[in-house]
């Protein structure tokens, strides 16, 4: 039997005034990886249910590995996730974002590039990185490969990228374009979004800033769209 007034007892009732007062220094204290969706339930339905100021900390320092769609906001919602940390979690994921275009693939090189500086050029003079509701998404200025990443151009880490990528055909008439936009979460996967519809389909050399401007105009569209589903 324990006596009551050991330093066991003593260090016991110790390590429970710790755990009530400074409960998230019990939650995975070592882990600092983004969190899953399913980690953030388990906080703010489990271990930290009584303390959402705690689980809107560990968002705001680690981050989160999923993109908060309308329907996973709303799951996390019904599933009983504090409104504080569900706000702290779409505005992370908003400076966890970054538009990098890519290198169009095309049988002409120069094309391609003009049509890369052409997108970049759009995006800073329109300031078009707007995207509701996560507000003004930040442009990587260094433009990538057609896949968007290299063993030269590399992402930085827990970053959402929007990758704007596609590729470039020529005409009889001109060029036909066919734009595609990516989302690459913290883990390097990529997931192709559904099409926003209205993509421009050609240009020719006289059209190809307006052509460029129209697929950034699109792109962003299509990564608002996606957010509202």
């Amino acid at each position: 039997m324990v006596n009551l007034g050991s330093p066991f007892r003593h260090g016991f009732i110790g390590c429970l005034v710790l755990m009530v007062v400074f409960p998230s220094a019990f939650v995975r204290a070592a882990d600092e990886k983004p969190l899953t969706q399913e980690q953030l339930m388990e906080m703010s339905t489990g271990t930290l249910k009584a303390y959402p100021d705690e689980v809107v900390k560990y968002v705001n320092k680690r981050g989160v590995t999923f993109f908060p769609t309308s329907t996973n906001l709303k799951w996390l919602e019904k599933a009983g996730v504090h409104q504080s940390v569900i706000a702290a979690v779409r505005a992370k994921v908003a400076s966890q974002m970054r538009i990098k275009v890519c290198r169009f693939v095309c049988d002409d090189s120069s094309t391609a590039k003009k049509f890369e500086e052409s997108m970049i050029r759009s995006l800073v003079n329109s300031k078009q990185g707007e995207i509701p509701p996560f507000g003004y998404i930040p442009l990587d200025r260094n433009p990538g490969p057609p896949q968007g990443f290299d063993n030269e151009v590399k992402p930085e880490p827990n970053v959402f990228y929007i990758l704007l990528q596609g590729w470039i055909r020529k005409t009889p008439s001109g060029f036909s374009v066919d734009p595609q936009v990516i989302y690459q979460d913290p883990s390097g996967k990529q997931h192709p979004l559904p099409d926003a519809g209205n993509a421009p389909k050609s240009f020719t050399v006289q059209t190809l800033e307006s052509a460029a401007a129209e697929v950034i105009y699109w792109g962003i569209n299509t990564v608002r769209m996606f957010g509202e589903t």
